[in-house]
């Protein structure tokens, strides 16, 4: 699929994260397994908006690979795997998923 987002992602080799606008990101399809829950929707809380609460939960997974002792495959959005190691990792992929998402409501609460 390919989305049109706002957002772009820069990572440094030091993992830290730049955003830039105006720039088309490609990814797989993908689909969360609970239709009436958007996966990109991280924390369950009453506000019910795609926010910086969700954006602080994704961040605290950034740059983990399926191999690390706190994955969590909630956080990986994109199902494309790292073009290196062949392995599945929560990077600029994902957040471009999740950025397309931004401020949206939530059926969520709760």
């Amino acid at each position: 699929a390919v989305y049109q987002t706002n957002l772009t992602v820069q990572t440094n080799p030091g993992g830290d994260i730049g955003a830039y606008p105006d720039v088309l990101i490609i990814d797989g399809n993908h689909s969360p397994d609970d239709t009436s829950c958007p996966q990109w929707d991280f924390v369950k809380n009453n506000n019910q908006i795609i926010d910086y609460l969700d954006l602080g939960a994704f961040a605290d997974h950034w740059l983990q690979t399926q191999d690390h002792e706190n994955w969590d495959k909630e956080f990986n959005l994109s199902p494309a795997p790292d073009p290196e190691t062949g392995k599945q990792i929560i990077n600029y992929m994902d957040l471009g998923v999740f950025a397309d998402h931004w401020l949206e409501s939530s059926p969520c609460s709760e």
